[in-house]
């Protein structure tokens, strides 16, 4: 169905497909907007009996179901039986990506029809993609969780958006840099080419004709719009609202952005592939909440300990609510920094943190062997780099740390102003780090265009704890 439907946006004139009325037909999205909606007015209680209600039946279901997970729960001495309230959750053994791994075919659910299932893959970025099951629901599910907080910031079903999520359409055939999608209006940009200054007057010219007041993408991406305006020194359009996804968001990368942009608000969330976690940033901070309907998310210690008290660092931890393969009590490898705060908005049940620090490969070892959160450098946003096209970190020695640059084709930078920014980079990490400057034609990226601010090549776990 969703690769029928792309097939066809492409070729359908948006005046003629109805998108709300297109969502709403379907019953998976329908059921779940209507669940946010109507959760809004629920208690601490309500969300926690709901919760413990669709616990209770897929710890059930994936015991009789699915080998991997029934072995792992029997071989630490836990029974689903004995699951009678929430706070239970903390006595089920934690498990992660290797585990599942290693589990292969043994994690899927053998009670749960085939039909019904889809296949898709991790991003890859810390290493080989995974491959996992979800139910088909939960595609439309996702489209019902985004749509729903979207109109919380001014956004309408089928009011324009321009998108930069890592569409390859120049590749695809057509030497097209954009295309329309007629079914969601979207205003879909290729994002391969934003490096190059030549391009600028077809992203610019299909931007403004279009008229979008919304933007939504990589920040990678985003910020490499950005940069593009303001190295061509030209007045970028401007738009009401940015939403950011898929991709760990910076402060000075989000104002950067903002500020090009003209944005009243950049609006940014974090989720991963698995489809288990799902948070969103609140309206008056920079603070993110936890949606309770899509997951349960918690933050543990590294001895394992579930934290409870504002301002300590501890990795992701995640159960889904997925019947087709689970993920319950899943390590993400994803760390974050625990938060006291609550809302009096429609989050006031969502669990907050402070911040996503960052998942466990995007941390930089200084010498002395402390880890320091790559989102203290400020996504490399240091005065004078307005003339690079794109950077990136890289580290694989303790205490050493190359910072990999672009240009434009055939232009290269001085070595006055490589030391410049190694001695700015150094001074941010307060001298434990030796900085190099290397210039490159590109930096790394996933298959599905995404990018890490830094390559990390050690083992972070080692120096955790």
């Amino acid at each position: 169905m969703n690769k029928l439907i792309c097939k066809v946006s492409s070729i359908i004139p948006t005046t003629i497909v109805p998108t709300k009325s297109l969502l709403f037909s379907n019953s998976a999205f329908r059921n779940r907007y209507n669940l946010l909606k109507e959760a809004e007015f629920w208690s601490p209680t309500d969300v926690i009996a709901w919760q413990t209600d669709q616990l209770s039946e897929l710890l059930i279901d994936v015991y009789q179901g699915v080998e991997a997970v029934r072995n792992h729960w029997v071989k630490a001495g836990f029974n689903p039986k004995d699951f009678a309230r929430l706070s239970h959750i903390n006595d089920i053994p934690l498990y992660d990506k290797q585990f599942v791994k290693q589990a292969s075919d043994g994690m899927f659910n053998s009670s749960f029809p085939k039909n019904k299932a889809t296949y898709r893959f991790t991003g890859g970025s810390t290493g080989a993609p995974m491959k996992f099951a979800l139910e088909q629901r939960q595609i439309y599910e996702e489209k019902a969780y985004f749509y729903y907080i979207w109109e919380k910031h001014g956004y309408r079903i089928g009011d324009k958006c321009v998108l930069l999520k890592g569409d390859k359409l120049a590749s695809a055939g057509g030497h097209r840099l954009h295309e329309k999608d007629g079914i969601f209006n979207y205003l879909k940009l290729d994002s391969d080419y934003l490096v190059s200054e030549k391009h600028i007057d077809i992203y610019d010219a299909a931007i403004r004709k279009y008229g979008a007041k919304f933007l939504f993408g990589f920040p990678s991406s985003v910020y490499l719009l950005a940069s593009l305006y303001v190295r061509t020194n030209r007045k970028a359009p401007q738009f009401d609202v940015i939403f950011l996804a898929s991709e760990n968001t910076y402060p000075d990368q989000i104002n950067f952005i903002k500020d090009v942009f003209g944005a009243n608000d950049v609006f940014y969330h974090y989720g991963h592939s698995e489809y288990a976690t799902l948070a969103f940033k609140y309206h008056n901070n920079d603070k993110l909440g936890f949606v309770p309907f899509y997951g349960i998310s918690q933050l543990i210690d590294d001895k394992g300990k579930e934290i409870q008290t504002a301002g300590k660092l501890g990795e992701i931890v995640v159960t889904g609510f997925s019947r087709a393969q689970p993920f319950i009590r899943y390590k993400t490898n994803d760390f974050a920094v625990s938060s006291d705060y609550e809302s009096a908005d429609y989050m006031k049940n969502y669990r907050s943190v402070e911040r996503i620090e960052g998942r466990i490969q995007e941390f930089i070892v200084t010498k002395d062997e402390r880890i320091v959160s790559i989102c203290s450098m400020g996504a490399a946003h240091f005065e004078g780099m307005n003339s690079l096209v794109d950077t990136q970190y890289e580290q694989s020695e303790i205490g050493k740390l190359t910072f990999n640059i672009v240009t434009e084709k055939e232009s290269h930078v001085s070595e006055l102003f490589k030391n410049g920014l190694k001695i700015k980079i150094e001074e941010k990490l307060e001298h434990s780090v030796d900085v190099e400057i290397c210039q490159v034609n590109q930096v790394n990226r996933t298959g599905l265009g995404k990018k890490s601010m830094i390559r990390q090549n050690l083992d972070i776990k080692k120096y955790i704890g």
